[in-house]
Formats: C-alpha cells, structure tokens, sequence
C-alpha cells in the first residue's frame, strides 16, 4: 500500500528529508490549534484579542510579522498588526495599508478563499512582506469571508496538505468567534484623516494643539471632528474617542 512518501515521489534518498518535512508540517499543525484554542476560549472580541491572537498563532507558526484585514468598498485594510519584539510597530509589511481585492498575497486569499503562500525565491511580493515566507489565509463564518490573516518571517515555511487543511479549519473557528461581531467588522466610516485627529485626540491633545500639529486651521478641525459625531451618532469628542477605541481604530 503506498505511503505518504510514495504519494511525494520520494526515492530512497529523499525519503528522510521528506519525513521530517511532514512531521515539521504535523507539528506546526497541531501547535497551530493549541496556540488559537488557548486565545478563543476566553477571547472578548477583536479588538480586546486580535493582536493576542495573531501574536499566539504567529509565534506558534514561527513567523515574526502578523496583520488582520477587513474587507473595505474597495479592498481589504490593515486594522491590526503584530510584529515579534516591537508589538506596537504601526508598519504592515504585505503592500500597505490598503489592497485591492485580489491583488497580491492578501487579496488572493481572500478572493479564493483559501490559504496561500509565497517564497521569496524570485517573488518580489513576498520579499515586499519582509521575509522568506509569507502565508495568508480567510476567516470565514456566516458564509462570507470576514477577515484575512497575513503572516511572514524569515524561516522557509512549507504549506503542506496538512498545514493548508489547518489553516482552513482555523480559518472558520476563528470566523465563529467573529460572526456575531459581523456588524463590527464593517468597514469604518471615518476616513483616515479622521482617525488621525481622533488618536491625537485619545492622546490628550486639544483642538488648537491637534490644528497646528497637522497644519491645518482650527476651523478644518472642528469641520472634521463634526463629521465624526454625525457619522458615529455621538455627541462629543470624548464619546467618539471611546467608540474608535472599542472598534479598534486607535489605541
């Protein structure tokens, strides 16, 4: 009866490396589970959890960069990242902040609804992510892709039959955590510039100070900060800071 090393098309002399492919792959598999089960089982949503969660799995994974995306209009924005030893580094590494819908790695997994992965070997989006892997895979619940979450590190990383079927599978409990949350996990409504002046604003700065901080006059300002309440349906500045900070827009 063939083996597994059968189906890979192993002689003799590639049997071992082959093996300790696959139980690197098993072992990352199951370390995988361990790392999201020991976040989901008292996770309190996204924005409490999610840089705790990309953080266990991509430590678990071996991989030292970690964003979450949620689909916008147009395509799928940076609302979380995790970088091994600089946790508040605000620099997502898979082409910005923003990406169009299957275009590169990100839009990719998230159009095909499955993970995928890229080497640096020749692949310019994959040295762009800042390392020699670079893997991405779907949340899904409710039917619908909810999220993608992107990893790369340094360490060549196989996606094996075994670790795509995990990722698939992590894919949809994290996606049953998140799908009451679906409202949530809209797009937001405020623009970037909005939510410039709305962190200045958490880090206890006043109009004036936030004016000449972004060069721009104190009427733009309050212009700005207008449109925020109407579109959150809150009456103050303070009200809008602690709704950016539940949606996990600022810190």
């Amino acid at each position: 009866m063939p083996n597994r090393l059968d189906e890979l098309g192993c002689g003799e002399g590639e049997a071992e490396p082959a093996r300790e492919r696959l139980l690197r792959s098993a072992d990352l598999a199951v370390a995988a589970h361990v790392a999201v089960a020991s976040v989901l089982r008292d996770c309190q949503g996204l924005a409490q959890d999610g840089r705790r969660l990309l953080a266990a799995l991509g430590g678990a994974l071996g991989f030292t960069q970690g964003v979450l995306w949620l689909a916008g209009a147009e395509g799928l924005e940076a609302r979380m990242w995790w970088a091994a030893g600089a946790c508040d580094t605000p620099a997502p590494r898979f082409g910005g902040r923003h990406v169009p819908f299957g275009q590169g790695l990100v839009g990719a997994a998230f159009s095909r609804r499955l993970p995928v992965a890229r080497t640096s070997d020749g692949d310019r989006a994959a040295d762009r992510a800042g390392g020699a892997t670079a893997v991405a895979f779907p949340v899904i619940g409710s039917g619908r892709v909810l999220a993608v979450i992107a990893f790369s590190g340094a360490e060549r990383l196989e996606l094996t039959d075994r670790l795509h079927a995990a990722l698939v599978a992590i894919g949809h409990e994290i996606g049953w955590l998140l799908a009451p949350q679906a409202e949530k996990l809209r797009p937001s409504p405020l623009s970037a510039r909005e939510r410039q002046l709305l962190q200045l604003a958490a880090e206890g700065m006043s109009g004036p100070q936030i004016a000449r901080r972004l060069s721009l006059s104190p009427a733009t300002v309050k212009t700005h900060f207008e449109n925020i309440y109407a579109k959150y349906g809150v009456p103050d500045r303070v009200a809008a800071v602690a709704k950016a900070m539940r949606d996990g827009l600022i810190s």
